[in-house]
């Protein structure tokens, strides 16, 4: 791999994780929402449970770093 793929790969990776935090965050702020008494409209979905377990899911996620594995392969 040269350089500006390496480069072109973080920039990537970079995008994804904001991307990820910002929309945990959005489903955090909504199962926070619906939790103090919030409503969507919809009666079939105010429960804040699948909002806040997912939103957290993706936090963790996004939070945690993985380990990168290198193949020896050309």
């Amino acid at each position: 791999m040269s350089e500006n793929d390496i480069d072109h790969q973080r920039r990537s990776s970079n995008l994804v994780k904001w991307f990820c935090a910002i929309f945990s965050l959005s489903l955090l702020g909504l199962g926070i929402h619906l939790l103090s008494g919030g409503t969507t409209g919809d009666p079939a979905r105010d429960s804040p449970w699948p909002y806040l377990a997912l939103g957290a899911l993706l936090a963790v996620r996004v939070l945690i770093k993985r380990r990168v594995r290198h193949n020896d392969h050309p």
